[in-house]
């Protein structure tokens, strides 16, 4: 999925669900999105430099999410890959006495 730096407003709307959803992208906002998204960005003009990122530079952060996903680990918000514990005590009921 590339990303690519719209130039002006564009609106999407992916064939596949059939005209039933529009993704309304703003000028000046930086996305990472599906090629028939870029390739119809570019038809229409909508993208602001020629260049188009397919690849993420090594060490980015986009890098290490791919190669997170490819992996198949998931991690926390401190990045150490330890499960989060959920406070498992009962509800209190909120009652009069």
């Amino acid at each position: 999925m590339p990303w690519i730096t719209f130039a002006k407003h564009f609106d999407f709307s992916p064939a596949a669900r059939g005209g039933r959803v529009t993704i309304a992208y703003k000028a000046g906002m930086r996305m990472n999105v599906t090629r028939e998204c870029a390739a119809a960005a570019t038809a229409a003009s909508a993208i602001a430099t020629e260049k188009v990122d397919e690849d993420p530079e090594p060490g980015s952060v986009q890098a290490e999410a791919e190669a997170l996903a490819a992996s198949g680990e998931r991690r926390n918000s401190e990045g150490d890959g330890a499960e989060r514990k959920r406070d498992r005590r009962p509800h209190e009921a909120h009652g009069s006495d």
